[in-house]
C-alpha cells in the first residue's frame, strides 16, 4: 500500500520544515549538493563542464550531472539557472503523534 495511504499511527518518521527559501540553481554549495544524495563526480575530460563549477570536482559536479539527466527541457537546465525552491528539514525517528 503506497505510503500516502498510511494511518497516521503507523506512522515512524516525522519531518520537520525548518527552512524554505528560494535561490538560483547555481548557487546551491557543496554541503547542500552533499545532503541532496548525489555521489561525487569523476571526471572524465569527455564530459563538457559548465565553467561556472570547472574548479569544483565535488558534489556540485554530481548535482550538476544529476540535475541535467533529469531536466531536459528549455528553462529547466543548469545553464539556464532557474530559481529553485529549497526546503531545508530535519529528520525525527518517531511517531508524530508520541
Amino acid at each position: 500500500m503506497p505510503s500516502i495511504f498510511m494511518r497516521r499511527w503507523a506512522s515512524r518518521l516525522t519531518l520537520t520544515v525548518t527552512d524554505i527559501r528560494r535561490q538560483p540553481l547555481q548557487d546551491i554549495s557543496h554541503e547542500d549538493a552533499l545532503s541532496e544524495g548525489v555521489e561525487r563526480f569523476r571526471i572524465d575530460m569527455s564530459t563538457p563542464f559548465p565553467p561556472s563549477i570547472m574548479s569544483d570536482c565535488s558534489y556540485r559536479l554530481g548535482f550538476w550531472n544529476m540535475w541535467n539527466s533529469l531536466h531536459t527541457k528549455a528553462g529547466e537546465r543548469w545553464d539556464d539557472n532557474p530559481d529553485v525552491i529549497a526546503v531545508t528539514f530535519t529528520v525525527e525517528r518517531w511517531n508524530i503523534d508520541a
